[in-house]
């Protein structure tokens, strides 16, 4: 079996491995400190990017031991890949984890694949990645799709108020959730005439 397929079989034990089984609650409640108290995480996607990927580590170096590969890291936080599988064969296939919220069932906040200054227009070089883009057999990425309880609550309430939600007002109320300030409001309100100011 090939790495394509190894990694296609992967997959759904991984989100197994994210979800409170029977749901699509994610396994992870919070932050949990020294004296055992509890902190919710917050709504900032880097946040939950990180996350995200300490939660995801450990099954991508199960997968590795599995399937008999070597796994390497990059040196800085702002390498390609994130991680790096290589085979027995020393073939090299480039993993790059990436995290995004719902805005509608159908589109999603955006993902930034790359810098297109760098390592895709220069595929030998070694500047900002562990290995030469070139060098890889094959470049995946892991997409991680989520939804925002808190925009899944709001938008519920306003659909249940009889206001219809296009995925531009759906975004004003997220660049207003995200940053709560006059302006977002305006331009919130602006988009839906009837909500109070």
């Amino acid at each position: 079996m090939d790495f394509h397929q190894k990694l296609i079989n992967f997959l759904p034990h991984l989100k197994n491995a994210l979800t409170v089984p029977g749901s699509k609650d994610w396994s992870v409640k919070g932050f949990i400190d020294t004296y055992r108290n509890i902190y919710s995480i917050t709504t900032d996607t880097k946040v939950i990017s990180k996350v995200l990927e300490i939660m995801i580590f450990p099954h991508l170096l199960d997968f590795a031991r599995e399937n008999n590969l070597t796994i390497r890291l990059p040196p800085h936080q702002n390498y390609y890949p994130d991680v790096t599988f290589i085979d027995s064969e020393g073939k090299k296939y480039a993993i790059d984890l990436k995290t995004t919220y719902r805005i509608t069932e159908n589109s999603v906040n955006g993902m930034t694949l790359g810098a297109f200054t760098g390592y895709f227009r220069n595929r030998s070089s070694y500047k900002n990645a562990l290995f030469p883009y070139e060098h890889y057999e094959k470049h995946y990425v892991l997409g991680v799709i989520y939804s925002r309880s808190d925009i899944d609550s709001i938008t519920q309430l306003l659909t249940a108020q009889g206001f219809k939600l296009t995925a531009a007002k759906r975004k004003l109320l997220i660049t207003y959730m995200n940053n709560a300030s006059d302006e977002n409001w305006e331009l919130l309100t602006g988009a839906y005439l009837s909500l109070p100011m």
